[in-house]
């Protein structure tokens, strides 16, 4: 058990210096950017570039993230390869679209009431899911959420909805439950 703990600790520390590093040659690339950017005119290429480095920064900042979170299960190679592959938001369509953007709403509103992080309120999300007898991984929660995942499975999808639809149930019990103490007389707050 120790040596596995200790091999864990080992992987989190070399996944965390590889992106301290990876962190660092992005921030200086982009700052090279940015100067050359204010000495010429404004260039295409280099405003993509700005933006593909930014994309990266934010996704090593979940990275760190769920290395101090202690979310494992990685190959050593999945974080270097992220990194490099410019992976930008997918735009959802149709019912997945209308999905997402209930579970956006109600994602925000429960982050605003409960004051969580985003981070804690995927993994609070995950463990719903789990209450309701499904299982979906936090990770796969904000992938989704992010729009990162082109095609997201159908059990994803299922999960998602038995969530957004739990939470639409209790959702309106609170409504009813405000409009009965209330009563017929009294306004509601």
């Amino acid at each position: 058990f120790f040596v596995f703990v200790a091999f864990m600790l080992v992987q989190s520390l070399v996944l965390y210096l590889n992106t301290r590093r990876v962190e660092n040659r992005i921030t200086a690339e982009l700052s090279a950017i940015k100067r050359s950017q204010r000495n010429s005119s404004a260039n295409t290429d280099l405003l993509q570039k700005i933006n593909d480095l930014d994309q990266n920064i934010s996704l090593m900042g979940y990275e760190v993230r769920d290395i101090k979170n202690g979310v494992g299960g990685r190959d050593s190679n999945s974080g270097s390869r992220r990194f490099g592959s410019n992976r930008l938001p997918q735009d959802y369509t149709g019912d997945i679209r209308t999905l997402w953007q209930d579970f956006d709403r109600l994602f925000k509103e429960k982050c605003r009431l409960e004051k969580r992080t985003e981070s804690s309120m995927y993994s609070k999300i995950s463990e719903e899911i789990r209450e309701l007898g499904q299982r979906l991984g936090d990770a796969t929660i904000r992938k989704f959420h992010k729009c990162l995942t082109r095609n997201p499975t159908e059990e994803t999808i299922e999960c998602i909805r038995l969530w957004v639809d739990n939470e639409r149930e209790l959702d309106t019990e609170v409504e009813e439950e405000n409009s009965d103490s209330a009563g017929p007389n009294r306004t509601r707050e």
